[in-house]
């Protein structure tokens, strides 16, 4: 959901500087700096950008000047008191120093009315100019995805890969389990019941079986596939999914005791984590 997009142009002798930016975030957050004619617009701009835009953390910015010069200066006399409160408070008891002057240099003392509002046909052509612009951002945000898909199936290929090499070593771990157990029985020259001893392997094979989990897993793995090709909002789907890989990663993980397919989920859990920081781009 990252993008940017700016554009300058000019409205009934009113020049604007319109910066649009967007970062990733699960909600639509919009944060706006306007011209304070613009104040009275403020929900219907609020509106046009989370309708368009859907997700992230929005930032407008609308700068303007007055070309005609025809600006005049305003005093903000509650916020120069304030200033002259607070300086009185520092200056050294007995000092006749004049605070007006430092008051009035301050922030927010003086500002520049340049009109006071603006007319239905000159905001009609304002906000073509910002769907323009949110046009543009929309036109970023799908050539980023499109970069975003390709890593992501990159990713998921090599998932898969671990997943396949998993499988094949899967089918060796029990038998090579079961042999190194009669190894080590004969090594102590123990008298094994045999019956008993197949009924130990048994219970211990099926609480390292990891079969179930492979096959959910690579069942996560297509729909994701399948989900990446849909169209619509399916970053929070995506996102579920993921969630649903990697808790069958951690079991796989966790119940083959076994090196080689260790070495495979650590390989798996990399590349997750590539996904789980990609999908939050997308909407």
């Amino acid at each position: 959901m990252t993008g940017y997009a700016n554009e300058e142009f000019e409205i009934d002798a009113i020049s604007y500087e319109v910066e649009l930016k967007s970062l990733n975030s699960k909600h639509c957050d919009i944060q706006l700096k306007l011209p304070e004619f613009l104040s009275s617009s403020e929900i219907q701009i609020r509106n046009l950008l989370k309708n368009k835009l859907q997700r992230g953390k929005i930032y407008l910015y609308i700068k303007h000047n007055n070309i005609a010069n025809e600006s005049s200066y305003s005093i903000d006399q509650d916020q120069v008191a304030n200033y002259k409160s607070e300086l009185s408070k520092l200056q050294e008891s007995g000092s006749n120093a004049s605070l007006l002057p430092i008051a009035m240099s301050l922030p927010g003392s003086v500002y520049v009315d340049s009109k006071s509002n603006m007319s239905d046909k000159d905001f009609e052509k304002f906000m073509n100019h910002l769907n323009s612009i949110i046009d543009k951002m929309i036109h970023y945000r799908k050539k980023e995805g499109e970069l975003l898909e390709s890593d992501i199936k990159k990713s998921i290929y090599q998932i898969n890969h671990s997943l396949e090499n998993i499988k094949h070593q899967d089918s060796q771990r029990i038998e090579s389990l079961k042999a190194r157990l009669k190894e080590k029985l004969q090594d102590i020259k123990a008298e094994v019941d045999e019956n008993r001893y197949e009924q130990e392997i048994l219970y211990y094979t099926e609480k390292i079986d990891i079969n179930e989990e492979v096959i959910r897993l690579q069942v996560h793995l297509d729909e994701f596939k399948s989900s990446l090709e849909n169209n619509g909002m399916i970053g929070k789907k995506l996102g579920f999914i993921g969630q649903e890989i990697g808790r069958e990663i951690n079991t796989i993980g966790s119940k083959a005791n076994d090196s080689k397919i260790q070495h495979q989920v650590i390989s798996m859990k990399e590349e997750l984590e590539k996904i789980k920081e990609q999908t939050l781009n997308i909407f």
